[in-house]
């Protein structure tokens, strides 16, 4: 072990008087939000996430109620903080008539971590078609609702961005 003043000049670990963290070795702090909601309305905005026969579901703009997405940084190791709430409203075209609803993700968050998170659905309209129709498109787009959050984040994790 070096004697004081005799070290690396690299090593900043002495008294230091303005309580400097060096090279943000000890606590960095980044937000992610701007970032995320670009990358989720890219993922979702304006897309047709399902389309068979005569039934097509378009999604419209995307919604982000709130969205708290921060990287700590903590001695070299990642820590990622995250916390979602996403309205994704959506057109379905069935055999030339429109029915609109809206998917609901109420909450997305690094606690949960990689388990399936919730999508709700909802329909604009009370009616028979409506239910049949929610009902198809809560089989058909949960899991490709789900994917995408996997996808984003896995870009997430893996540091594929600009901040």
């Amino acid at each position: 072990m070096a004697k004081f003043g005799e070290g690396d000049p690299r090593w900043v670990v002495s008294d230091r008087s303005d309580g400097t963290n060096v090279n943000n070795w000890h606590w960095k702090e980044i937000d992610c939000s701007g970032w995320s909601k670009d990358c989720l309305n890219r993922l979702f905005a304006n897309q047709i996430i399902f389309q068979q026969q005569d039934i097509s579901v378009q999604t419209k703009d995307l919604e982000i109620v709130s969205i708290e997405v921060t990287l700590n940084n903590r001695k070299g190791k990642q820590i990622w903080l995250y916390e979602v709430e996403l309205k994704l409203p959506w057109t379905v075209n069935f055999n030339g008539s429109n029915i609109d609803g809206k998917f609901h993700l109420p909450y997305i968050a690094d606690e949960n971590g990689d388990t399936s998170h919730e999508v709700k659905v909802n329909t604009d309209i009370d009616s028979k078609e409506a239910q049949i129709l929610k009902e198809i498109i809560r089989v058909q787009c949960i899991s490709i609702i789900q994917q995408k959050i996997a996808l984003w984040l896995k870009t997430l994790r893996e540091g594929k961005f600009i901040i």
